[in-house]
C-alpha cells in the first residue's frame, strides 16, 4: 500500500493517517512536517530554511519540499505520507521516486468548520495527534498536548488560500494514478474505515 492522504491545513490528515496505521499495522506513516522538524533539529541548511519559511508564514521555495521528502525517504514496502505532495510537481517527483499511490484519501473540510476546528485545536508534540480538550492528554500516546505556534485563523487563512491556489492540478494527476480514491470530510471516513475495516483489508494485498 502507497498511500496519500491529501488535504487543506486542519482538515484532519494526521488523523487519518494515525486511523489507518492503528487499523493497518504494517503500514508506516511518514509525516512531513515530522521529516522538516527533524532536519531542523539537526540543524542541516534546508532544515533552517524550512524552519524559517514555516515560522515567517511564507512558501516554500518550490524545490524545498522534494529535497525535504528525498532526504527522508527509506523506501517503507507499505506506507502512509500526509503533507505531501502538496503541488504538482511534488506529485510527479513523488510517483517518478515512490511510485504510483494505490489510494489516494482527499480531504474535505469547509472554512468554518476548519477555523472553529483551529481555535480549538490541541496538539500532543510528540506523535502530533490533536484533542479539542486542552486539559485531556493525547488519546495516542497519553502524552501532554501543547497549542501550536502556528495556530492563528489569519495565519491559517493564508495557507488555506495557498492551498486553493495549488491543489486542484496536484490531485487530479494523483487521481489518475491512484486506483482507489476517496474524498469526504475526515470524520466520514474515520466511520467509513471503522465499518468497512475488514474489506478495506482485504484489498490492500492486491493493490500494493
Amino acid at each position: 500500500m502507497r498511500a496519500i492522504v491529501y488535504g487543506p491545513p486542519c482538515s484532519g490528515k494526521t488523523t487519518i493517517s494515525l486511523t489507518l496505521c492503528r487499523l493497518f499495522p504494517s503500514l508506516e506513516r511518514l509525516s512531513f512536517h515530522a521529516m522538516c522538524e527533524a532536519e531542523a533539529r539537526r540543524g542541516t541548511a534546508v532544515g533552517r530554511l524550512w524552519r524559517h519559511c514555516d515560522q515567517s508564514g511564507i512558501p516554500l521555495p518550490r524545490v524545498l519540499p522534494n529535497i525535504l521528502f528525498a532526504r527522508s525517504w527509506s523506501a517503507p514496502a507499505s506506507f502512509v505520507v500526509d503533507g505531501y505532495p502538496k503541488r504538482l510537481p511534488e506529485a510527479r517527483f513523488f510517483v517518478s521516486m515512490c511510485g504510483a499511490p494505490t489510494h489516494l484519501f482527499i480531504l474535505h473540510c469547509d472554512r468554518g468548520l476548519v477555523e472553529a476546528r483551529l481555535r480549538a485545536r490541541w496538539e500532543c508534540p510528540k506523535c502530533r495527534a490533536s484533542t479539542s480538550d486542552k486539559k485531556a492528554q493525547c488519546p495516542v500516546c497519553g502524552g501532554p498536548t501543547i497549542r501550536r505556534q502556528d495556530d492563528s485563523v489569519l495565519r491559517w487563512r493564508k495557507r488555506f488560500e495557498q492551498y486553493l491556489a495549488y491543489a486542484q492540478p496536484a490531485i487530479e494527476f494523483l487521481k489518475t494514478a491512484a486506483p482507489f480514491v476517496w474524498q469526504g470530510p475526515s470524520s466520514a471516513l474515520v466511520a467509513w474505515l471503522g465499518d468497512n475495516a475488514k474489506g478495506f483489508e482485504a484489498t490492500l494485498n492486491k493493490r500494493s
